[in-house]
């Protein structure tokens, strides 16, 4: 429905949608039927459609190729270039799409905390005025960046207002194909960590091209998903970074980008204990088994970034993504491995393996008896098919439901990761 103008994508969804127009014309058979046949998902389908249709902002956020691009801000005539133009020649990005491959929700002890100051909103035409990042080594600070730049365009009094930045303060300053690449230099590979970290991102990227330079391939993390998880609106007013400041009794001065830097990481760390109290208390053994599954998976290239841990009540470790991929008892005396009903004593060789009876409620064929965790290696094989089939299955449930994508994003805060 690509080809379709946003106007043209609300009205077809809302005409159209109750019967599954709009997934049958973006090649989603499955869901059209679905559609057909229960009415736009008994209308509940239809309506949340409909919403997301109407907040979409794909087509405002592409950065779109022009000749000249006409400056929305009046031009400052000391030393700032009155005719400023993108050439023709910078390909059209994205800049949605980019996000959407590098947003995480990994929370890692070394990473980098991002803010930009900009002209204004629109990723077209507005420009930033100053860039910073702070790096974190095991959550120490280690090094920091900050630069202001010459937008060859005069602030608007708003601007100026908010971030205390004036014209006179950029005419001498660098101006932004020469700070990025120290930038770029600056946050090596690291995870970056940002608040509303889409918009930064995005600024950065359009940047980038504008600048003739590679997109940004880092993974990016969001403090504003992690205070929506860790912090109800009960504690806080609302999710600003500002308020968030306030909030800790932080005296950092708002709306200037190593400031922000500072706070942002702040609330990420306490994010990132929040995350930490919340994980499953696991013993050396259920560490370990999770340490072999994760180095299994890699050996034969598959991606563990959504593996995770759960301690049942049971005291059984299922080693899941979504969906349980298998379960393992590490702790009292009897240890051993259970697999789903589907496998039998035919599918794979457990000839190595001294196999007993499960519990009614364990919904296995049968128990495999181990001694030592590092005998997990033998299991290679049932391992990988059992990794597969129940990553299709998660990957079915995120693409087909619609709160899919939601649910399985807040998976991904839960339980033990390595």
């Amino acid at each position: 429905m690509d080809k379709y103008s946003r106007n043209g994508k609300i009205l077809i969804t809302v005409l159209g949608g109750w019967f599954g127009l709009h997934h049958y014309l973006n090649k989603n058979y499955k869901m059209g039927v679905l559609y057909t046949f229960t009415f736009g998902g008994f209308y509940i389908g239809w309506i949340i459609d409909i919403v997301k249709v109407l907040k979409d902002k794909t087509i405002s956020e592409d950065v779109q190729m022009k000749e000249e691009t006409p400056i929305k801000n009046e031009v400052n005539n000391n030393s700032i270039n009155d005719n400023v133009t993108i050439n023709n020649e910078v390909p059209v990005i994205d800049l949605s799409a980019e996000y959407q491959k590098v947003k995480t929700l990994d929370m890692p002890k070394d990473y980098v905390t991002i803010d930009v100051e900009t002209t204004g909103l629109d990723f077209n035409n507005d420009r930033i005025i100053e860039i910073s990042a702070i790096k974190y080594i095991n959550n120490s600070e280690v090094d920091s960046f900050s630069y202001l730049v010459n937008p060859n365009m005069k602030l608007s009094e708003t601007i100026i207002r908010i971030t205390g930045i004036t014209n006179e303060d950029l005419i001498d300053k660098p101006t932004i194909d020469e700070v990025l690449p120290k930038f770029i230099h600056f946050i090596e590979d690291y995870t970056l960590v940002a608040h509303n970290a889409s918009y930064d991102f995005k600024m950065i990227t359009a940047e980038c091209n504008r600048c003739h330079l590679d997109v940004i391939k880092n993974k990016v993390a969001d403090t504003l998903v992690f205070a929506k998880r860790y912090y109800s609106k009960k504690k806080v007013e609302n999710y600003k970074l500002e308020t968030f400041k306030k909030y800790f009794n932080l005296d950092y001065q708002s709306h200037r980008a190593l400031a922000d830097c500072y706070t942002c990481a702040y609330l990420y760390q306490q994010c990132l204990e929040k995350y930490k109290e919340s994980m499953p208390q696991l013993n050396d053994d259920e560490i370990k088994v999770l340490e072999i599954v994760k180095d299994i998976l890699q050996k034969n290239n598959l991606d563990t970034s959504a593996l995770r841990g759960f301690l049942l009540s049971s005291n059984v470790l299922s080693i899941s993504i979504f969906y349980s991929i298998f379960k393992i008892k590490c702790r009292g005396k009897l240890k051993y491995i259970l697999f789903d009903s589907s496998i039998t004593e035919e599918s794979y060789d457990f000839s190595n393996f001294e196999l007993a009876a499960p519990s009614k409620s364990e919904n296995s064929n049968f128990r495999i008896l181990y001694s030592d965790v590092n005998e997990l290696y033998e299991l290679e094989k049932i391992i990988v098919d059992e990794y597969l089939k129940t990553k299709n299955s998660a990957d079915y449930y995120i693409r087909e439901v619609s709160s899919g994508k939601r649910n399985f994003d807040d998976y991904l805060l839960t339980g033990y990761k390595i």
